[in-house]
């Protein structure tokens, strides 16, 4: 799994000033170990649980993989989850509360703020909560996708820019040489 420091605006699923990752653990960074509020691990579980409901509402697409825990290797899960607080969603991967269990991971006191007040996902009141978050998800995959145009565009154009070029381009950033991808290829490429 990707490691990410606590409260970091960057995670698998999402970037921003509204993000903050939690719990992206890894065997080669430290992290806070500690006791947590009595309750906070089953509410915990039951957000993990509901992985699914959370992905949809957010919009968010699927994380293909499982993913063994590098701290012990005995629990693997491939869901992400957020949790929305204010104008903050915390983005938590499904293994976080084996972490809590397990590995007396202490995730950061606003996550679990959050975990204990926010709605659960699969609810009216939590797709309500997190539609804001839906929507600058959208703009968010909007850019990548733009990045990923200006790069594959780059790319034809050092490769020279021929209809080939363009073709090959398609293929390595998007997987898909159709014609409609090749023509936002050619008209992102620099000019000679």
């Amino acid at each position: 799994m990707t490691w990410f420091l606590d409260m970091d605006t960057n995670s698998m699923m999402d970037a921003g000033d509204h993000v903050r990752a939690v719990g992206w653990l890894s065997s080669e960074h430290p992290f806070t170990q500690g006791e947590v509020p009595a309750g906070f691990l089953a509410r915990l579980r039951e957000f993990a649980e509901k992985w699914g409901d959370s992905t949809d509402a957010l919009g968010w697409g699927l994380a293909l993989g499982w993913h063994d825990c590098e701290l012990c290797d005995q629990s693997m899960a491939s869901g992400n989850f957020g949790v929305p607080s204010g104008e903050l969603l915390f983005i938590a991967p499904e293994m976080v509360p084996h972490y809590v269990e397990a590995h007396h991971y202490r995730p950061p006191d606003e996550f679990i703020a959050a975990v204990m007040s926010s709605p659960m996902p699969g609810t009216d009141e939590y797709r309500t909560a997190v539609e804001p978050f839906r929507r600058l998800h959208e703009q968010y995959r909007k850019r990548q996708h733009q990045q990923r145009i200006a790069d594959a565009g780059r790319r034809a154009f050092e490769q020279g820019g021929s209809p080939k070029a363009i073709s090959e381009a398609a293929s390595r950033f998007f997987g898909d040489s159709s014609p409609e991808i090749c023509e936002r290829i050619r008209q992102s490429m620099p000019a000679s």
